[in-house]
């Protein structure tokens, strides 16, 4: 069944493929999973789990209050255990990729590998300085996108609507416009995981991931820029870094006959 009962409420559960488990943490802050079922080539060796995080499209809302990346992380676990599953492999993307390091962190027996794709690892470490190079900062039109406070479904899908081009280098963004859902949006949790991404930080703490880590970057990625995947990547023992040369912020989409081969082989060695 779709609906997952756990301890903190029912999560909205889709699963793909066959072999060993492959959580996949989605982005796109108040979307649902959707888009991310054009990650289902990775199903021809791995089980997919793909699901709603809390306070998104079916799943159980957020709690009042502050949040913290922490939540999302702990809820992976939660549904990981109603699920009956002790170890997986974690894939996430964007703003999915904060709570992958975020789970990798907090729970290390329960993530065989981790998959980072199109992140960052959120804000400056002890060790570094804004002097640092950063990578550039999005365009204006799109920082200006990313800071608003959507008030209604409409706005937040008008949002990304105007994001999704600036997603792609080449590649046609309608595959993740059609897969939206304007009925399973929700424009709260937008602003609520941007907030908490404004006091979070993994830098600190990525030296102690030990499972085996894959970082992708896109070269010409406007949101996620090269160099804050090297922060993530340089500070994890090990970490094997891929630089899409020709993709933007969805390399599966945009250099797929590459993607999809390296990530179900490294998958399967390591």
């Amino acid at each position: 069944m779709p609906i997952v009962p756990t301890p903190v409420g029912p999560f909205w559960v889709e699963q793909a493929g066959q072999g060993p488990y492959l959580f996949i943490a989605h982005g796109g802050p108040g979307l649902h999973h959707g888009p991310y079922r054009t990650l289902d080539p990775l199903g021809a060796g791995n089980r997919l789990i793909y699901w709603d995080h809390r306070g998104h499209g079916r799943s159980a809302a957020l709690p009042h209050g502050d949040i913290g990346i922490d939540l999302f992380a702990d809820d992976i676990v939660r549904l990981a255990d109603s699920l009956n599953i002790e170890r997986f492999a974690l894939f996430g993307h964007s703003s999915g990729g904060w709570i992958a390091q975020e789970t990798a962190l907090r729970h290390p027996d329960r993530v065989s590998a981790l998959i980072l794709a199109a992140t960052t690892p959120g804000q400056l470490g002890t060790t570094e300085s804004r002097d640092d190079d950063q990578g550039p900062p999005p365009p204006p039109d799109v920082a200006e996108l990313m800071v608003r406070e959507p008030a209604s479904a409409a706005e937040l899908i008008e949002i990304w609507s105007a994001l999704a081009p600036h997603y792609m280098r080449t590649a046609d963004p309608a595959p993740l416009l059609d897969a939206l859902d304007p009925e399973l949006v929700r424009p709260d949790s937008f602003a609520r995981v941007f907030a908490a991404l404004s006091s979070w930080s993994s830098i600190d703490r990525l030296g102690t991931i030990r499972c085996p880590t894959l970082v992708l970057a896109g070269r010409y990625d406007v949101f996620c820029s090269l160099p804050q995947l090297e922060r993530i990547a340089r500070r994890i023992s090990g970490a094997e870094l891929a630089v899409f040369t020709g993709s933007g912020h969805f390399m599966w989409l945009e250099e797929p006959d590459r993607f999809f081969p390296l990530v179900t082989e490294w998958l399967r060695t390591s």
